[in-house]
């Protein structure tokens, strides 16, 4: 990869695509206990990632109802 290639972000969706993908390998592998380190990994990383969307979306929520009671409370003047 060269420098001016740029990376996918990192999401929630794309680990649980890489959980998919290595299931099937360690279902077919005689070697599937090397892969279980990579197993657990990514089974951490995606539930930071789903920790983190959750967080941001409950702050979007937030948001949104602050802005709402504002224009409310304007309305009401």
């Amino acid at each position: 990869m060269h420098r001016g290639t740029k990376r996918k972000p990192i999401t929630a969706a794309r680990v649980e695509n890489a959980l998919d993908t290595l299931a099937d390998l360690m279902s077919r592998s005689r070697h599937a206990a090397l892969m279980v380190p990579i197993w657990k990994r990514l089974e951490q990383e995606q539930e930071r990632l789903r920790d983190q969307e959750a967080t941001i979306e409950a702050a979007k929520a937030r948001a949104a109802a602050r802005a709402a009671a504002a224009r409310a409370t304007q309305a009401g003047n």
